[in-house]
């Protein structure tokens, strides 16, 4: 070959290292063994070292530019040294010698010709970025697209747009930076360029991630990852997109995936010496761990991110910034903040201002005006919050949340207490927004956390007021929002359905093989986690279609004067923590008023004494014991939770409860004992609109389904019972119980019966499921439901139970339930025996025939029978009247 067609083929091999590092370092050392013309060599030895940057062999390529180098200016070839010199300062960042990498970026500028001078523009913007000088590195790339699209250089135009993209998306201007990746990526398509398509669409999610538009961040990240498979999975950059999904994740409140994530980003970056990105994974799993309240954790790894970017400043300020919040949170319950720590974290901000992370610096000083605030200091943090006060617009919602609980926090100590609640109002409504764009009920569930601390803020306000209208609306404020909001069902995916049908499949042979002894095989298992994950990323992906128009502020406000309208001789108590204290309100029809109970603590610790004296019950070895046992445990959370309260006698009761005692057997109380109760995840829930069906008929006259399941030996008699009682009820048993037939029966009748062994899932409780005869239908299988009936009875172990998260947000198949509009679920908070089931639900259904209302029928279902079986089934739901 000519020299001239062996530098044709080192382009194109420099174009190509990204899809096949391997060939293009084994084709290199071919030309080179082809030729002895200086020119060819430099060019081939440059090529080599970009090849093994892309193996993850740093030394080799700082090594291979280096050689190139001292060859280019040998032979007196400026461009070729300009573009190893420039290369050569990448490998170097990448093995962290910040210093000799600016040395080389800058010999590079400084001898390149017009043809190549866009390029080593352009990586000397990369240099500047990675060294955490944004507006530098800015300037770069505006230089460089000039150049480069003077001489037609598409390909480098679209890296460039993608460069300059991630700074506006740092900075804050989200919309600049998509429209960036939009272009970078089109020009990429059109030049088949799948590393660009890969990058741009990575970016793409980051930019939204940063905007809260969190179903697009997921789908855009999703289809990045499809695009680096194709790529044959380049190590590096699945790892640096494996720590951007933790930022992702970190923004959807899904802390412990988040901290997984960015675990799996250091264990990959690490071996690989790409110490920068190392960095940057290091940060986000200091954040992740300081979300998740995990302080000295957070505190090390920000520590040693901290030490490793010692000659990048603004990622070493980062990283202190991470320390200090560590440092911060840690003594929130011992004490307050030095002095120091005020000081640090106001010449952290101001380092960040300094070198264009303007986004950081805005959230550092709501977070020194917090400090000071802390301390005493007033005017200082009026001083920093001032300063701050864009933050409240910019960047995440969680990030403009805290900026909103930081000005209402000062205006708390100016006295200002009506400000205050403006400020919180502000604040929640940010919240309330992003939930708004959201779909997935894990994510809504979620997205509670971010307002937490608004709505304990208010609450206490309240409590200082002694207001117990006030002290409920702020309550309901930071409670259930995800459950308020009209469901949002998954589009038709096929993959979807496809990855559940699998799923069922999976675990049914799972379940066969442990009943024959059989231990399931390890690749069912890796298959069944990969098959969930697919199922969790595709749910995440919806988005709420009606858009942010269809937002509504006042989502979690409650019109006191309303909820005592609908109460009419029923009583409704609300439960509300505050700094480990319950108190009440307690809400009739004429009048609230406002209630101090015990401690958390207390009331936790017979909970779980009443809970596992109740199990004892239902399934006795000394009968005698058990029942003396639940008799004095229950009478204890009476005189803790209801006897101060001095309920009306007889009246049915509406309990909200907050925290765990979502997982109370209220029933057992002998205040509630045989009284019509239902509980309620929110006051708002219960006093909500219509389902998409109406009103419940109990009396029968709408359609009924009466569903058995398999293995569990109760079912068949259970429902055989019940057909006596519903004549015309579509009746699914055996080989008919599949997940097809009772989802459409779900779909089609007002009143639904299911009999299945059911088991909850703390780790993700959205696989919460009952057994069909198909495998197990999960709450992902129940949120594809398109209508919903009025009453379902879940006669299936552990149906109540539901993971609460902060702002008690419900996870749970019966709060998936409520989710898509049923009005009422009975069903149990344990395990409980066929044959006390089956005589409780028969006594339920001849009520509900009778005309009474859920509430009220399973109050009376248990008279006569077993009354721990009867204890342990809650109604769950909305008004019935």
């Amino acid at each position: 070959m000519r020299p001239s067609e062996i530098l044709e083929a080192l382009d194109d091999l420099a174009e190509r290292r990204h899809r096949d590092p391997p060939r293009v370092l084994a084709r290199a050392r071919d030309l080179l063994a082809e030729t002895d013309d200086p020119r060819v060599v430099a060019s081939v030895h440059r090529v080599l070292g970009l090849a093994f940057h892309e193996l993850d062999q740093p030394q080799e390529a700082v090594a291979s530019f280096r050689r190139s180098v001292s060859l280019s200016v040998e032979g007196g070839f400026a461009d070729r040294e300009a573009l190893a010199r420039a290369s050569l300062a990448i490998s170097l960042l990448t093995v962290g010698d910040t210093g000799a990498a600016e040395e080389q970026m800058a010999r590079a500028s400084a001898v390149a010709p017009p043809p190549v001078r866009g390029v080593v523009e352009l990586l000397r913007g990369v240099v500047a970025v990675r060294t955490g000088h944004l507006e530098r590195g800015m300037d770069a790339y505006r230089r460089a697209l000039g150049w480069l699209e003077e001489v037609g250089d598409e390909c480098s135009v679209a890296r460039a747009l993608v460069c300059r993209g991630v700074v506006h998306s740092w900075q804050g201007h989200l919309e600049r930076s998509l429209d960036d990746f939009a272009e970078a990526e089109r020009i990429a398509v059109d030049h088949d360029l799948p590393v660009l398509v890969a990058m741009s669409a990575h970016n793409t999610g980051v930019a939204y991630c940063r905007r809260g538009s969190l179903p697009d961040a997921l789908a855009a990240f999703d289809r990045a990852q499809r695009a680096y498979e194709a790529l044959h999975n380049p190590g590096r950059l699945l790892a640096v997109l494996e720590a951007d999904r933790s930022e992702a994740l970190m923004v959807a409140g899904l802390v412990a995936e988040a901290r997984e994530s960015a675990a799996a980003a250091v264990a990959a970056l690490e071996p690989l010496g790409d110490l920068l990105h190392l960095i940057e994974a290091r940060m986000l799993l200091a954040r992740a761990l300081l979300a998740g309240g995990a302080y000295e954790g957070a505190s090390c790894e920000a520590a040693r991110a901290g030490r490793e970017a010692a000659a990048a400043p603004p990622l070493a300020a980062q990283a202190r910034y991470v320390e200090v919040q560590a440092e911060v949170l840690a003594l929130q319950d011992r004490g307050l903040p030095s002095p120091d720590l005020l000081r640090r974290s106001q010449h952290i901000a101001t380092e960040l201002e300094s070198q264009g992370w303007l986004v950081e610096a805005l959230h550092v000083r709501t977070f020194v005006g917090r400090i000071a605030l802390a301390l005493g200091r007033p005017a200082v943090a009026r001083a920093e919050l001032t300063q701050a006060a864009a933050a409240r617009s910019r960047g995440t919602a969680d990030l403009r949340a805290r900026a909103w609980l930081a000005t209402a926090l000062l205006r708390v100590a100016e006295g200002d207490r009506r400000g205050a609640k403006r400020a919180l109002t502000r604040g929640i409504a940010v919240v309330d927004e992003y939930r708004g764009t959201l779909g997935a009920t894990e994510l809504r569930a979620h997205a509670s956390g971010h307002g937490i601390d608004l709505a304990r803020l208010g609450v206490s306000l309240a409590l200082d007021d002694g207001r117990p209208g006030e002290v409920l609306r702020w309550a309901e404020r930071g409670r259930a929002g995800a459950l308020r909001r009209p469901a949002v069902h998954p589009p038709d995916d096929e993959q979807l359905a496809a990855d559940l049908a699998e799923l069922r499949r999976l675990r049914t042979e799972a379940r066969e093989a442990a009943m024959h002894g059989t231990p399931p095989p390890p690749a069912g298992q890796t298959r069944v986690a990969a098959v969930e994950k697919s199922v969790r990323n595709r749910t995440r992906r919806t988005a709420d279609a009606r858009g942010r128009d269809a937002w509504v502020a006042d989502t979690g406000r409650v019109d006191l004067a309303a909820v005592r309208a609908a109460l009419g001789d029923r009583v409704l108590v609300e439960y509300v923590a505050h700094q480990g204290t319950l108190h009440a309100v307690v809400v009739t029809g004429r009048r609230a008023r406002l209630q101090g109970l015990g401690s958390v603590a207390d009331v936790d610790q017979e909970r779980r004494y009443l809970l596992f004296a109740l199990r004892r019950l239902l399934w006795p070895r000394s009968r005698e014991a058990a029942e003396a046992a639940v008799a004095s445990t229950a009478a204890r959370l009476d005189d803790l939770l209801l006897a101060p309260l001095r309920l009306p006698a007889g009246a049915p009761v509406v309990v909200v409860p907050t925290g765990e005692l979502h997982g109370l057997p209220w029933s057992a109380l002998p205040s509630l004992a045989g009284r019509p109760t239902t509980i309620a995840p929110s006051t708002a829930l219960w006093l909500g609109g219509e389902g998409p069906r109406g009103a419940a008929d109990p009396g029968g006259r709408g359609r009924v389904a009466l569903v058995a399941g398999p293995q569990l030996p109760g079912a068949d008699a259970e429902v055989g019972e019940l057909s006596a009682l519903y004549p015309d009820a579509t009746v699914l048993t055996g080989a008919r119980a599949t997940t097809v037939g009772v989802m459409a029966a779900l779909e089609e009748a007002e009143l639904v019966h299911l009999a299945a062994h059911g088991s909850f899932r703390a780790d993700s409780p959205l696989f919460s499921s009952v057994l069909l005869a198909d495998g197990p239908l999960t709450v992902y299988d129940l949120e594809r439901l398109r209508r919903a009936p009025s009453v379902v009875v879940l006669s299936a172990c552990e149906a109540a139970v539901a993971a609460v998260h902060d702002g008690d947000e419900l996870l749970g198949t019966a709060a998936a339930l409520l989710a898509l509009g049923v009005r009422s679920v009975i069903a149990p908070l344990m395990p409980v025996p066929d044959a006390a089931t089956i005589a409780v639900m028969v006594g339920l259904h001849q009520r509900l025939r009778a005309g009474e209302r859920p509430a009220e029928a399973l109050a009376h279902a248990g008279e006569g029978q077993d009354t721990a079986a009867a204890a342990a089934f809650v109604c769950i739901g909305r008004d019935d009247a």
